[in-house]
């Protein structure tokens, strides 16, 4: 048979119980806060990396090539130069 439950003791554990369920909700909503003021950071620091990445490309000479010109087409790479001993196969030193 059930035993007879307190009805002091239950309100003592459900007042515990909802302070501690506070005590959460506060501190979810403090990282809540932090996190969305670091992403906001981020997102103005990538705002402003974006505009400086920018401006830095207007103020390039490349950007003003024509923009079917390449690095490739306009100067070929230069020949390597010879090694001083040629290559010797294994075994024939």
């Amino acid at each position: 048979m059930p035993k007879e439950l307190d009805p002091k003791l239950i309100r003592a554990q459900v007042k515990e119980t909802l302070e501690a369920v506070r005590d959460t909700i506060a501190r979810t909503h403090a990282v809540l806060y932090r996190a969305r003021k670091l992403l906001h950071e981020l997102e103005d620091s990538r705002q402003h990396h974006r505009a400086w990445a920018e401006h830095q490309a207007e103020q390039s000479p490349r950007s003003h090539l024509p923009p079917s010109s390449t690095l490739q087409d306009s100067t070929p790479l230069p020949e390597p130069p010879p090694s001083a001993e040629p290559p010797t196969k294994n075994g024939a030193a």
